[in-house]
């Protein structure tokens, strides 16, 4: 993700705002091993579970968007090189 901020990142700054990772998941709606496998990059974090995460973070409004449109870029980017290999 290069400049953007890592989900590892937003969810330990989710966590300091809520007090515990545990906070953040329920925050999430997700359970707490469902967190950990995307802090660790075991599973990919979805980009609906990003922008609220850009949000329990207290990112700006501009540092959100930023974050979003570079995972979006991403996603896109992975798609098409798994479409072509």
């Amino acid at each position: 993700m290069g400049n953007t901020m890592q989900v590892q990142t937003l969810i330990e700054r989710a966590a300091v705002n809520l007090g515990t990772q545990a906070a953040v998941a329920d925050a999430l709606g997700e359970r707490p091993t469902r967190l950990s496998a995307y802090k660790s990059g075991a599973r990919p974090c979805p980009i609906e579970t990003q922008a609220k995460l850009c949000e329990l973070a207290s990112l700006s409004e501009e540092e959100a968007k930023e974050h979003i449109y570079r995972a979006v870029r991403a996603l896109v980017a992975s798609k098409r090189k798994s479409r072509n290999s």
